[in-house]
Formats: structure tokens, sequence, C-alpha cells
């Protein structure tokens, strides 16, 4: 056991009473903190004030004091754990073919070209081939009627199932809102096919190129700038299209099929139509092609 001056006997009393006491007081406030906030100091810089016994006595050299102690902290010591890198967050898949139509033509009037790519059914992209063909003719699609929805708040969408098989669903999404055409705001539509298979929703334009294959109306009068306007309330509808078939799906009611004989389809609505504005959708499927047309019916 070391021998202590006696001098420094009252110091080292003085030391001890206060290591005891500071030692209470952390653990008193240990009690009230979190693991995170005690973090113990690499180096005490305050001085313990010294006791009055000890205040007489001559300063000790070669005698470390509690000020210059260095406690070791496991805070400290203990390697740091590397920053933990964010995962990126994989692209939301779309719920329903209404979403689809959404972020494509999102897409669209970003000028993105990977996002949409990536929101085309196989068929589609083979179609194109490359993304890069693809790209090439975003403007085309942008001015083609598949641009311009994200900004318009008039914008509405309906569903129509035209087929179920073993390939799936296939939908047609039609986008009814208003544009500006010659300095006035008229309305306008436009079809999008979707195919639904496995829960997966993707936008079938593989026959965007044949044109051929497009329903095109020619009654029950003059086609205008994909408007047809009639007074007649129970109007017959005609339509030029290849196949054996064609969808009709007016305004939200669900699709009927008629037969088409001389590449001629025919349709007549079942209710009486309101005066106003109407949305008309003609769609074709055949062995290559899948392809729909939108037109506005304005009723007098």
């Amino acid at each position: 056991m070391p021998l202590i001056r006696p001098s420094l006997r009252p110091v080292a009393a003085a030391l001890a009473v206060a290591g005891v006491l500071g030692g209470a007081v952390v653990a008193a406030n240990a009690a009230t903190r979190t693991d995170t906030d005690v973090v113990a100091p690499a180096e005490t810089t305050q001085p313990v004030p010294p006791s009055s016994s000890s205040v007489a006595d001559p300063p000790v050299t070669g005698v470390l004091t509690p000020a210059t102690v260095v406690t070791p902290s496991t805070a400290s010591t203990a390697t740091p754990r590397p920053a933990s890198t964010p995962k990126a967050k994989a692209a939301k898949q779309p719920a329903s073919g209404q979403q689809a139509v959404a972020a494509f033509t999102a897409a669209i009037d970003r000028g993105e070209a990977a996002a949409a790519w990536r929101l085309l059914a196989p068929r589609s992209q083979a179609y194109w081939g490359t993304q890069a063909r693809f790209a090439a003719t975003m403007d085309k699609l942008a001015q083609g009627g598949y641009g311009g929805w994200t900004g318009d708040r008039s914008r509405t969408a309906r569903t129509a199932v035209i087929s179920s098989s073993g390939e799936g669903e296939i939908l047609i999404v039609t986008l009814s809102g208003t544009t500006s055409r010659q300095g006035q705001m008229v309305p306008r539509a436009h079809a999008f096919p979707v195919r639904h298979l496995k829960g997966s929703f993707r936008l079938e334009l593989w026959d965007l190129g044949g044109g051929a294959t497009v329903p095109q109306l020619t009654a029950p009068g003059p086609v205008l700038e994909a408007t047809v306007r009639t007074t007649d309330r129970t109007p017959a509808f005609q339509a030029t299209a290849p196949g054996d078939e064609l969808a009709w799906a007016l305004d939200d009611r669900d699709a009927r099929f008629t037969r088409v004989n001389g590449g001629v389809a025919r349709y007549q609505t079942e209710q009486a139509l309101s005066p106003g504005t109407h949305v008309l959708t003609v769609a074709s499927v055949g062995p290559r092609w899948l392809t729909a047309s939108a037109v506005i019916v304005e009723v007098g």
C-alpha cells in the first residue's frame, strides 16, 4: 500500500468524499436519462473545488489532480458503424387500367420515355423493338392524343372490358376532357387499350403504326375533328373495321358487340340520349391488332 504524505491526507479524504458524492449524482441522473443521453466525457475540463481543510496546503508537484485524470469511455472507443445506404424504392405498379393510363400520359407529358416504356405490354415493346425507337415517337404520341392530360382538371376516365381469355383481360380506358382549339375550349376523348394479366396492367399500343385497323366512324353524320353532331336522340352509328366483330361502349355503359359485314359494323343506342356531350368508344381486336378510337357525340 503506497504511503501518503501527511499534508496530502486531507486532500485524499476530500477527493474520496467528492468521488462518492459525484457517483451518487451520476447514478441519480442516469435513472432519468436514456442510454443515448448519457455519454461519458473523454476528458474532464472543470476542476473539483478544494475542501476547506486543503486550502492552506501548498501545491504539490508531480501529483495528478482530478482535473487531469482521463477516464476512458466505451462510447469513444467503440468502432462507429458505417452509415447505411438507403435502398431505392421500386416504382409503384398500377393497380388498375386507369392508373396505368394516368401514369403513361403523365410520362408522355414529362417527356420521360423510360417511364412510359415500362408501362407498355410485351407486344407493344416488341412492336417498337427498342426503347430508343419508342423514344423517337414521343412527340408524335403527345400530339396524337396521348399528351396534355396531366393538367386537364376536367378529365374523367371510364373502363370497358372487351375481351377475356387465357391471355388475360383486354380493357379500353377512355379519357374525356377538354382542350383548346382555335382559342376555344372544346371537349375531347381518347381511347387507350390496356392488357390485364396476372395482376399487371400495361398499355397495349402495339398496332399504333398500323392505322388501317383503327375503327373509323362514318355515321350518323360526318366526323369532324373526332366529333359527331346529331339531333337524333337514338342515333344509329356505323363504322368501318377489320375482323369479325366490333365493340361499342357509350359513356359509362358496358361494351356491346356487333358483327362486321363487308367491313362495316352498326350499332344503335338502346336508350334515348340526353342533349349534350357523350363519348362513344369503338374497339377492334384481331390476331394481329388491338386498336380503339373514341369520338365525341354532341346531341342537340
